[in-house]
């Protein structure tokens, strides 16, 4: 455990510091944009399988039809209550109305509540689910690939024996990835903080949290994968 912590230090320790190299140097530090941009785009590409691979898995050696049901339930109010606080946030700071990129980019689109609801939870293609833009559509459909692996039974021995593979090849990818985790946010940061920010500046820093918060939050949230922390159902 000490060591995660001394990791998440690292973290922060090379954000702040990629942060004032970008408000000292300006825009001298746009040769290193490149190392930032290959630690997100390995780390958005890797992500994706690895929860889909993690959760089929979990799902797949669960024992009991009851911790499923109970998976599902905790599932679709974690869902609810995410959807719930976007709205208020979104409420609370509409970010497109202060970016104007953004702004021209939020053309609205006459949906009934069922057709919206249809969008959030699947995709017409499969290929649709490797995006993370589709994350809860994927979620789901990795927990029903991994309840019909679990009721497979001695059929799906294989399969779930794939999951598991799969799973742990993922995470160890993982691993490596975020092995360049302190320079390639440090990378980012500084881009940020040097050329990008003073322009996201104009919004309050709520409204170009998109660019700082989604990396962000997904290099944070990839640390219990990559530690082996405990996951309920997986052991």
């Amino acid at each position: 455990m000490r060591r995660n912590y001394s990791s998440i230090g690292w973290l922060l320790a090379a954000i702040i510091l990629g942060s004032l190299a970008g408000i000292y140097y300006g825009e001298r530090v746009a040769v290193i944009k490149s190392l930032g941009d290959l630690f997100l785009n390995f780390l958005f590409t890797a992500v994706i399988p690895m929860v889909f691979f993690a959760v089929a898995d979990a799902v797949a050696r669960l024992h009991t039809a009851r911790i499923v049901t109970a998976l599902l339930a905790v599932f679709a109010c974690t869902v609810s209550i995410a959807t719930i606080v976007t709205i208020v946030i979104i409420s609370i700071f509409p970010v497109t109305h202060q970016i104007p990129h953004l702004a021209a980019m939020a053309t609205p689109v006459a949906e009934t509540p069922g057709e919206q609801l249809v969008h959030l939870l699947t995709v017409e293609e499969f290929y649709e689910l490797l995006s993370r833009r589709n994350m809860l559509a994927m979620l789901g459909f990795s927990i029903l690939l991994g309840i019909a692996a679990r009721k497979a039974g001695e059929s799906g021995t294989a399969f779930r024996a794939f999951l598991h593979s799969a799973n742990e090849v993922m995470k160890q990818l993982l691993a490596y990835i975020m092995k360049l985790a302190p320079l390639g946010l440090g990378a980012y940061f500084a881009y940020q903080s040097g050329i990008a920010g003073p322009e996201s500046l104009e919004a309050t820093p709520m409204h170009y949290s998109p660019g700082i918060w989604s990396p962000l939050a997904t290099t944070f949230y990839s640390f219990p994968a990559t530690h082996s922390l405990p996951v309920a159902g997986m052991r």
